[in-house]
């Protein structure tokens, strides 16, 4: 989380849509336990908004279960982060932050979303087979989704940047959408 502040110290960028899942805004909650135990503790702090809170009640069988929290804007996150580090540092939380102290006792970590989120163990997996078992001359369609920042120009710098990425391993955009 500390990455994700020092990129951008005047604030998380924030999109037009602010129920938008913008990346550097997730904070990944890895639990510990039943993930049961962490969905009555998190329902006790008011104005969190978790991605697909209802689907937490049925994941008790998932071995490292992972939840998803939206953050209003920086302040928060930071927030976040220094009750987090007073936790793991064993400090009290102070008045007032007892939902918080409930919520940290469930949690193995407490990271900002990123590369290991987006493609998941088991997909890297299938595409390297996918790969192994091509041909010469043969390629792959794969789907890229980019998050784009408010700048025009960032965005279309960023889409250039990974357009000549693909082309330089050989790749060719087949389509492209920018979605508002």
């Amino acid at each position: 989380m500390d990455e994700v502040l020092r990129r951008d110290p005047s604030g998380l960028t924030l999109r037009a849509d602010p129920s938008a899942l913008a990346p550097e805004r997730l904070l990944v909650f890895e639990v510990r336990g039943a993930v049961t135990n962490f969905a009555n503790a998190i329902r006790r702090i008011p104005g969190l908004e978790l991605v697909d809170e209802e689907e937490l009640e049925g994941d008790n069988q998932d071995k490292a279960p992972e939840a998803y929290l939206l953050v209003p804007d920086a302040a928060a996150l930071q927030n976040i982060l220094s009750l987090w580090k007073r936790w793991t540092a064993g400090q009290e939380l102070g008045a007032g932050f007892a939902p918080w102290r409930d919520v940290f006792a469930t949690l193995r970590e407490i990271r900002t979303w990123g590369p290991s989120d987006r493609v998941q163990e088991s997909d890297r997996e299938i595409f390297e087979e996918e790969v192994e078992l091509m041909g010469d001359g043969e390629f792959l369609a794969i789907e890229i989704e980019l998050v784009f920042r408010s700048s025009e120009e960032l965005a279309t710098a960023a889409e250039h940047a990974v357009i000549e990425r693909i082309g330089g391993l050989g790749g060719a955009l087949v389509s492209g959408i920018r979605a508002e």
